[in-house]
């Protein structure tokens, strides 16, 4: 068994002390495991974060496998200057690690992270905004179908400010009458991506809240795990940010 992919690092356990297992999410193939052999030429691409062109090899599809990588593009110097970026990475990968099951593919998913890291490369003002897409991907990757270009209640594309926290489908202001405290609120670049504003502090927050409440309900709960460190560590630096 073996094939040749796009993957990103997602996580790196040590194995001996010569060798790592890697969690690598692969642009075709989804989230798989494999072991590398650390040497001087590769120890430093082998981090979180890091886009690699790899090779699965295994006798049987069952195998831990091994990896062979061929670094594309290294975060880590940009992550590294800038604690946000840090931060939202930190996050990014645990909470991939810890919600995915392995060997399901999820292209979309793949480009979403992709894109966050080409955002943290070039230090662009959507790192914020394609963190939260990121997150509200993974929700429909494990399958929960977040839906926010139709009101649920009306039907209608416009004034949709709210979404509901039991079907994850947006709702207007129309439609929310007398609801609104039960709702969570659907910031404008979620409803509109289209709309190319960039969204404020309050919107990238409560489109996080948004994804967190579905992680937390439809996931994590019911397999009793909870949200990672690094996740609030990321919202205590979004709070600090202008």
């Amino acid at each position: 068994m073996n094939f040749h992919d796009l993957g990103i690092i997602v996580a790196k356990r040590t194995h001996t002390e010569h060798a790592h297992v890697l969690i690598v999410l692969t642009a075709e193939h989804g989230l798989y495991h494999g072991l590398v052999r650390s040497n001087k030429t590769n120890r430093a691409y082998c981090e979180p974060g890091v886009i690699h062109k790899v090779t699965w090899q295994a006798r049987l599809s069952e195998h831990l496998g091994t990896w062979i990588i061929d670094p594309l593009l290294n975060t880590l110097p940009a992550v590294l200057s800038n604690s946000f970026y840090l931060c939202a990475l930190n996050s990014a990968c645990d909470l991939l690690a810890i919600c995915l099951n392995e060997r399901e593919t999820c292209p979309n998913l793949y480009a979403c992270f992709s894109n966050l890291l080409v955002n943290i490369m070039e230090h662009s003002d959507d790192v914020r905004a394609s963190y939260c897409l990121l997150e509200c991907e993974l929700v429909r990757t494990l399958g929960l179908p977040l839906s926010f270009n139709k009101c649920a209640v009306t039907g209608q594309e416009v004034n949709l400010n709210y979404v509901s926290p039991r079907s994850g489908r947006a709702v207007s202001s129309q439609g929310a009458q007398g609801y609104e405290e039960r709702l969570l609120r659907l910031p404008n670049f979620l409803a509109y991506p289209d709309n190319h504003a960039q969204p404020s502090k309050s919107d990238i927050l409560d489109a996080l809240k948004i994804s967190e409440h579905f992680l937390n309900r439809y996931v994590l709960d019911i397999h009793h795990k909870k949200m990672p460190l690094s996740r609030s560590r990321l919202i205590m630096a979004l709070q600090e940010l202008n």
